[in-house]
């Protein structure tokens, strides 16, 4: 797009209007770069279209918080119900077992301990909330490990011997 004749040419380069007179090149080369007027009907137009986009932004990154604070909680919840499994497979008492799940495990969580002569068998439940005001939904959280007791270790037993006489401890 060239101005062949050595009149004002105007010429309208991405949104800018260059003004100047000679040559196609010497208006191009101008140094009368003004922004183009926009129509009055355009005007406002961004601050409209952010108003609806930012709740939208907003909405999005809520999820995706979200998002990232229940894999966080279940993640923590399979290490837990691991190392109870763990810890139960070895044979350490019961008790013991559900105080490491419950300090490696979220806030609030429901622990199952099940040993047996064979499998160790570790249940984590909880249920985790959105830690800010949401609409989101609360989501509950299961992980159960099961572990080989190791060989040589008798599970915890309550045995009941005779009338009315009850022996908890571990099987001779």
């Amino acid at each position: 797009m060239a101005c062949r004749y050595s009149v004002a040419c105007r010429y309208e380069v991405s949104g800018f209007r260059a003004v100047g007179t000679g040559t196609g090149a010497d208006a191009m080369r101008s140094n009368d770069v003004a922004p183009r007027a926009r129509p009055w009907r355009e005007r406002g137009s961004v601050t409209a279209e952010a108003a609806v986009a930012l709740p939208a932004l907003l909405l999005v990154l809520a999820t995706a918080l979200w998002a990232v604070t229940i894999v966080g909680a279940q993640l923590r919840c399979v290490d837990a119900a691991r190392a109870g499994a763990r810890a139960a497979a070895r044979g350490e008492a019961t008790e013991e077992v559900r105080a490491v799940v419950l300090r490696l495990a979220p806030e609030g969580a429901a622990v199952s301990v099940r040993p047996g002569a064979d499998t160790t068998r570790v249940e984590v439940i909880v249920t985790v909330r959105p830690p800010f005001r949401s609409p989101l939904p609360p989501v509950r959280l299961r992980a159960v490990a099961v572990s080989d007791t190791e060989p040589g270790v008798i599970p915890a037993m309550t045995v009941t011997i005779g009338e009315n006489r009850t022996i908890r401890g571990n099987r001779p």
